[in-house]
């Protein structure tokens, strides 16, 4: 595996919970673990063996990465190393955002309207069911896999937004986030950790966490 992958699936695992415990929390998912051929149900599973020496990766049977969780935070992060070489800059990677020498203010989108938040550095990160859609057997699904159950989370919440240190952290936190399920645990969750965040309900209404509120 090439060193920047190595990096990154090193950091997802360190990251990673086992599935059954990833119901919420902010030591979830960014590491997900499906039987392949993907297979609607299937609950997250398998074990991956990480070799530092050889930067050599070994999955189990029948397994295989995701690391959607992570990656596009990780990798506006990378850009983010590059040209804060030459001053102050800001990376907007599909939502992803990380910055520094700010004040920066970055707008997330609510039903009732934009909420601004200034960053002076670190990343931002939106999780959600608002975007990636479909409907399959009558019922709509989603892209965020609850890895406890393999199928789209079950959740009250259109949208996570958090804040942290880096976009790989607020990928992880964000998607932590929402895969609470409940608003309220969410909210508690990002009180107690310090992590500011913004979450948008299915009635629409927004809830304001982490010291925004």
């Amino acid at each position: 595996m090439g060193s920047s992958g190595f990096l990154l699936l090193t950091r997802a695992k360190r990251l990673a919970k086992p599935p059954d415990e990833c119901r919420g929390g902010f030591e979830d998912l960014p590491l997900e673990l499906e039987p392949a051929p993907r297979s609607g149900g299937a609950t997250c599973s398998g074990e991956v063996e990480v070799d530092d020496l050889d930067a050599r990766v070994t999955l189990g049977p029948v397994c295989r990465l995701d690391l959607g969780g992570i990656a596009k935070g990780w990798a506006a992060d990378r850009v983010l190393d590059r040209l804060s070489q030459a001053g102050p800059a800001l990376v907007n990677a599909g939502g992803d955002v990380a910055c520094t020498g700010g004040p920066w203010h970055v707008g997330v989108e609510t039903p009732s309207g934009t909420v601004t938040l200034e960053l002076d550095s670190g990343g931002l990160a939106t999780s959600g069911r608002d975007r990636r859609r479909w409907m399959r057997g009558g019922l709509e699904a989603h892209h965020v896999i609850d890895p406890s159950t393999g199928v789209p989370a079950a959740t009250e919440l259109v949208t996570a937004t958090a804040v942290a240190a880096c976009a790989a952290e607020a990928e992880v936190l964000a998607t932590s986030l929402f895969l609470a399920g409940d608003a309220g645990r969410a909210a508690t969750e990002a009180d107690a950790g310090g992590v500011p965040a913004v979450l948008v309900l299915s009635d629409g209404s927004t809830i304001l966490a982490g010291g925004l509120g």
